[in-house]
């Protein structure tokens, strides 16, 4: 990274809530490692990228398409393929069939929505997850639900046993975290073997990290990647963050229409690919910053013209700035503050048109 900005492409594995987003080439692949970015070009993996926070633990994200959207359906996969989780918009789980999730396997699945401005999160498990999702779409106490997020186990461990204990597990993290307010009544956790129980609950904790590369941070009570450890909240710590101070939605630029989406990450703020970047004007009255920051993004090939618009450009990657002001300085091409960037609720981040 620079000491100013620095070009990312996939931020799945950074930030609650924070989406894996479309690949500019259908051909990119993406590994990131801690603070690193390896790019690959894989022949074969048009829709595939792969986030890790270590070489040990890492995740296969598939989509149906390489241009999708940020909450299109998707899969996840741990590297040795015994953990499994699907997202899907609500109204559209028929995808979540084409990314391989099959009838008949025992699995544990989060409804996600909204009541106002209140997140609402709904833990269920079944053994026909199609059948069960068919019949929450005529449940008039689901329609709030926006995104569905499934997961399951491909490990001779898995059972519908596995699947109510995980289901129990869920539902009290997410209570435990204040992210979202549960709907329906807690669930009762099965009584698992001696020997299984042993292993359940570690199993569960490998399986977070999958819903977390999926853009479900529910069950988590920081703004800490579970593949880095578990971190009880009531520990306390550096690392750890009450739920109001965790709460970091997506944000949009509000400034000369430009379009603008943002989230911030740690101690950066990422500007995500799409957004807009006014062209600076010939007269050079733009901070020196601005002009300096402005010649890296285009030495490293970030800006795309915008056919028929003169007067923008677009960020074809996501980009790190160190601060909200810093960000709004770059794209508006002025001096402006950093409150035009204003929150939008992380469910309504991708509308779903019918």
């Amino acid at each position: 990274m620079s000491d100013t900005i620095s070009a990312t492409s996939d931020l799945s594995s950074r930030a609650p809530g924070s989406e894996e987003m479309p690949h500019s080439n259908e051909r990119d692949c993406e590994t990131t490692h801690a603070a690193k970015s390896l790019h690959l070009s894989l022949e074969d993996l048009a829709p595939t990228s792969f986030c890790s926070t270590d070489l040990g633990s890492g995740t296969l994200i598939r989509r149906l398409d390489a241009m999708s959207g940020p909450l299109a359906a998707r899969s996840a996969e741990n590297v040795v393929g015994t953990a499994c989780a699907f997202s899907a918009p609500f109204r559209h789980t028929e995808a979540l069939r084409e990314l391989g999730l099959k009838s008949g396997e025992a699995a544990t699945y989060i409804l996600v929505g909204r009541n106002g401005s209140e997140t609402l999160a709904y833990v269920g498990e079944t053994v026909d997850v199609m059948k069960r999702l068919s019949s929450h779409r005529r449940d008039k106490d689901k329609a709030f639900a926006e995104m569905v997020f499934v997961v399951t186990s491909r490990s001779g461990l898995n059972s519908k046993d596995l699947a109510r204990h995980r289901q129990a597990k869920y539902a009290a993290l997410i209570a435990a975290s204040g992210r979202a307010k549960l709907v329906g009544a807690p669930p009762e956790a099965a009584e698992l073997p001696p020997v299984f129980a042993a292993i359940a609950d570690p199993l569960v904790d490998l399986e977070r990290q999958l819903l977390w590369d999926l853009g479900c941070p529910l069950l988590e009570p920081s703004l800490r990647h579970p593949a880095l450890g578990i971190v009880d909240a009531e520990a306390g710590g550096a690392d750890v963050l009450s739920p109001d101070q965790a709460k970091r939605p997506m944000m949009e630029m509000t400034y000369a229409g430009l379009f603008g989406r943002g989230l911030e990450c740690d101690n950066l703020f990422i500007v995500l690919p799409g957004s807009e970047v006014r062209v600076l004007g010939e007269n050079g009255n733009e901070e020196s910053s601005v002009r300096t920051r402005r010649a890296i993004l285009e030495k490293r090939g970030v800006l795309t013209p915008i056919p028929g618009v003169e007067d923008r450009q677009r960020l074809n990657s996501a980009v790190a700035f160190w601060s909200k002001s810093i960000a709004a300085r770059v794209l508006a091409g002025s001096h402006v503050p950093s409150n035009v960037w204003r929150p939008i609720h992380p469910w309504r981040s991708l509308e779903v048109i019918e």
